[in-house]
C-alpha cells in the first residue's frame, strides 16, 4: 500500500510541476500611456518639497552637488539611459513626461547633467538632459 501512495504522490508532484504557472508579462509598447497633468504636478511637487524653482540660465558652478528635481518631456528618440541602469528613484516615467531626481552635476550650452549615487561609495550615474526637453527645474537651498 505504501508504494501506491508514493507513486500517487510522485505523479501529483510531477503534474503540478508540468502544469503552466505564471506567464511572463510583456511590457506595453504603445508609448501612449497618458498621465494627467495634475498627477504629474503632484509627483513633481512631492519630490520638490522645500526646493525652489530655478531658471536653467541662472545655474552656476556653485550649485553643483545640490539636490534637484528636473521635469522633462521624453526625448524624440526615446529614453536612452545606457548601462548600468540608474539607481532606484532617480528616473520616474509618467507617460510622455520624465522626472529626474538627484544632484545637479553641471550645465553646458545645450544640456544639463543630473547625477545620483549608487549604494557603493564613489559611483554615480550621470544623465544628460537636453535643455529643449526641460519643463521645470527645482533646486534645494
Amino acid at each position: 500500500m505504501s508504494t501506491v501512495y508514493r507513486c500517487f504522490f510522485i505523479f501529483c508532484a510531477a503534474a503540478l510541476l508540468a502544469s503552466p504557472g505564471c506567464k511572463k508579462k510583456t511590457p506595453a509598447t504603445d508609448g501612449g500611456a497618458t498621465v494627467s497633468a495634475e498627477d504629474i504636478a503632484a509627483v513633481r511637487d512631492n519630490l520638490a518639497r522645500g526646493m525652489s524653482r530655478v531658471a536653467i540660465d541662472d545655474l552656476k558652478a556653485a550649485h553643483v552637488g545640490r539636490k534637484c528635481v528636473v521635469t522633462a518631456q521624453t526625448p524624440a528618440g526615446g529614453l536612452q539611459l545606457g548601462s548600468p541602469p540608474p539607481p532606484p528613484g532617480m528616473v520616474r516615467v509618467l507617460g510622455q513626461t520624465i522626472i529626474y531626481s538627484g544632484e545637479f552635476d553641471g550645465v553646458s550650452a545645450d544640456s544639463l547633467t543630473v547625477r545620483a549615487a549608487y549604494p557603493t561609495p564613489g559611483n554615480y550615474k550621470r544623465i544628460d538632459i537636453s535643455k529643449d526637453d526641460v519643463q521645470s527645474f527645482h533646486l534645494a537651498p
